[in-house]
């Protein structure tokens, strides 16, 4: 395998958010710039902040530009489903059919209450349903149907297959609660031959026959869920040469994937691409990504996707951004999606779950580097095939009986069980995958003395701690056990110790052409020693090129490597180089590396010419305006001093044609001359009206909102689909002098 030519096809596809008015010059413009920092394509997303009509005529403009853009320049362009997130609800065209299309969920009353939409009565108990109007009814088909032909059929009337395909995202059963619709009695009855509404009260409370009830409960809504949606479009797609990909809510724990999706991995089987999300810097995802990879690797999926960075701040460096990616390349996700990449950050747009990895930053112009790196690094992972033999159980079946929202303790306790022994099997460096009991009875069998799963098979199975197996797995288990399958526990398996420090990470990869590459990475915040398998040598990920290695490496903190062991050209041990001292006394010479720069966020204002707040925060004045519901004359003042006057100067305003702007008491008129940072932050000279000491700026703007904008502004406040596809006809945010 030629490591130094990355494929176009391993290179990372970022959001790119198109939050703002779009037009074909500036969009032509940004696909130049992704292209420039090496990116594979890009999902065109809509999101909050969206000026120009959602799948109207300048909105198809432009997705056409943006594939015509990026098929000349040897990119993937591939569009994300939905206005904002969560998928499904087609912006409002799904949900908007009506009671049978919208999201609806259980509630639970100790005796006999009354309450509308009730499905269960009696002196003990009341269970009724309510609707969430904004959203829909995943589990009913006709739902899945009128979202495809809202949204995809859209897209493939005017483009083919010209695009790659669709990004859905976090589509869930509605959060913190029991889910709900219309087509589960008859589901119900005919999987189980009985009635289900009798049994609704011990989804609630573990009485009767309650065990029995959850389980039948939990699975049916797990494989509607997953046959209703999942399944009508990834064939919709793979009908028409489109690939899909995207991810779920809460991947990352039993009792988050149970609320959300019923469980995570069988639906895995109905993405080309299957991917999960990281938010923030917080390591806590072991399970989320070890659940995707193993349904990936047993279904055959080359790529799996990460949608990361998201919630990471502004501030977040290239180290930070490439240890969240190693930790994840480490299980076996090989494919990146940087969230974000913002069409503009004005307003609300720059506080969309940053960072915005994009043209603002100062880091732009050597970004390439590290994407060439992360790239080549993933596409040598993706071709190499992890060894595994062991299979972990999946205990999501016993999460379902251990439910209940009066008492999380038991479903906690499984979750931290279970997630040790993945710690634990880590340690020891021992390859393992999860056994999901849907995907287990879907695609399992037994040759000989092992359990196959789809592409992989296993000879030692390990049992965590449940409550309830799934008759398939049962079965299959007593024929493992019958044929010589062992079924062992963490502490009976030896370690792995190919590599002599447990306290790295560390995953083996078989090449095509026999060779083995060896992935170390060192998540202990110290440097770390290891022996470096005999006849290996080093991938210089920066450029694809073997080099020597010494018998024995340290890796400093976050620090990681690939070695290659095998057919090559067998490569000396190099010897310890000699450090020659820096010194570094002398006279330096200072170089601007950037503008200088004074964030004015604190302000005087002025409703209607009465003063509302003494130096107040500037991103309170809009929601204070907005919750007057009319119209209102705001005037903000901002002081800065200047104790020796620059030679340039300038005021840096988001929006200046909005505002009557005076410096010093001075009207000035609004001659632009430039940018700043973003196309959007507009500057304006202001070195003749300025003086040394004191200085005042005075913008003044008659601010109101659309009556729709009112509307979405209330429902957003507990809304995420309204939440995330907001956008306000204006805004005030800071201003900054340069």
């Amino acid at each position: 395998m030629d490591f130094q030519q990355i494929d176009r096809a391993c290179r990372p596809l970022p959001f790119w958010s198109w939050n703002s008015e779009l037009s074909e010059e500036k969009t032509t413009r940004q696909i130049a710039r992704m292209k420039d920092a090496g990116m594979g394509g890009f999902f065109i997303h809509a999101r909050g902040g969206l000026v120009t009509e959602y799948l109207g005529d300048d909105w198809h403009r432009n997705v056409e530009l943006s594939i015509q853009q990026a098929l000349s320049a040897g990119m993937q362009p591939w569009i994300y489903d939905e206005n904002g997130w969560p998928s499904g609800f087609g912006a409002g065209a799904v949900n908007g059919k009506g009671a049978d299309y919208q999201q609806k969920y259980l509630k639970f009353e100790n005796g006999r209450a009354a309450r509308e939409n009730v499905l269960y009565q009696s002196d003990v108990c009341t269970v009724y349903y309510e609707i969430n109007p904004y959203y829909i009814d995943i589990l009913n088909p006709a739902a899945t149907e009128t979202f495809i032909a809202e949204i995809y059929d859209q897209y493939y009337k005017k483009y083919g297959s010209s695009f790659c395909g669709f990004f859905t995202d976090e589509p869930s059963l509605p959060e913190n609660a029991i889910p709900w619709s219309h087509i589960l009695p008859n589901e119900y009855e005919k999987r189980y031959h009985e009635e289900l509404l009798p049994r609704l009260p011990e989804l609630f409370v573990a009485k009767d026959s309650y065990v029995q009830t959850r389980v039948r409960f939990w699975k049916m809504i797990t494989e509607l869920f997953s046959e209703n949606y999942f399944r009508k479009i990834y064939e919709y797609c793979q009908e028409r040469g489109l690939k899909l990909t995207g991810h779920l809510l809460m991947e990352e724990g039993l009792q988050g994937q149970l609320i959300a999706s019923g469980a995570a991995m069988p639906h895995y089987e109905y993405f080309s691409i299957p991917g999960v999300d990281w938010l923030g810097r917080k390591m806590r995802h072991y399970l989320a990504w070890n659940q995707v990879t193993s349904a990936a690797e047993q279904l055959g999926k080359k790529q799996v996707l990460t949608e990361s960075f998201a919630k990471c701040g502004h501030n977040i460096s290239f180290d930070e951004m490439r240890f969240m990616i190693e930790q994840q390349y480490m299980r076996g996700i090989n494919l990146v999606c940087q969230h974000l990449e913002g069409y503009s950050l004005a307003g609300l747009r720059k506080r969309d779950y940053p960072p915005a990895l994009f043209y603002q930053q100062p880091w732009w112009k050597e970004y390439r580097a590290f994407i060439d790196e992360i790239s080549r690094m993933g596409m040598i992972l993706s071709e190499g095939k992890r060894e595994v033999d062991v299979l972990l159980i999946h205990p999501q079946s016993s999460a379902w009986v251990c439910f209940d929202r009066a008492n999380l303790e038991p479903i906690k306790r499984l979750n931290a069980s279970f997630m040790a022994q993945i710690m634990s099997l880590e340690q020891k460096h021992i390859a393992f995958h999860l056994g999901d009991e849907i995907l287990i009875e879907r695609h399992a069998h037994i040759e000989k003395e092992r359990i196959v799963i789809g592409n992989c098979s296993y000879s030692k199975v390990i049992l965590p701690e449940h409550t309830v197996l799934l008759d398939k797995t049962e079965s299959l288990l007593r024929a493992f056990v019958c044929n010589g399958g062992k079924i062992v526990t963490v502490e009976e398996l030896d370690e792995n110790n190919t590599i002599d420090n447990h306290e790295l990470l560390y995953s083996r990869r078989s090449m095509p052409d026999g060779e083995t590459v060896h992935y170390l990475l060192n998540p202990t915040g110290v440097p770390q020693e290891f022996a470096v398998p005999e006849g290996s040598g080093r991938i210089d990920i920066s450029n694809g090129k073997l080099t020597a290695v010494q018998a024995r490496c340290c890796l400093q903190a976050n620090e990681s490597v690939l070695l290659l062991q095998g057919q090559r050209t067998p490569i000396k041990c190099a010897e310890m180089p000699e450090l020659e001292e820096l010194k570094l006394g002398g006279e330096w010479e200072i170089t601007e590396m950037s503008e200088n720069v004074l964030l004015l966020d604190h302000c005087d204002y002025y409703f209607d010419e009465i003063l509302q707040e003494q130096n107040g925060y500037v991103l309170n004045i809009q929601q204070r305006a907005c919750d007057l519901e009319r119209p209102v004359w705001i005037t903000c003042k901002y002081h800065f001093r200047i104790d020796d006057m620059p030679e340039k100067l300038f005021l840096v305003c988001e929006t200046p044609e909005l505002y009557e702007i005076h410096i010093n008491g001075k009207r000035i008129m609004r001659a632009e001359c430039g940018w700043y940072l973003d196309e959007a932050f507009r500057k304006i000279d202001i070195r003749n009206e300025a003086v040394e000491g004191e200085n005042e700026i005075t913008l003044s703007m008659r601010f109101l909102q659309s009556a729709e904008t009112y509307k979405r502004i209330k429902a957003a406040c507990d809304v995420p689909s309204e939440r995330n596809k907001l956008t306000y006809t204006m805004e005030i945010e800071p201003v900054f002098v340069t």
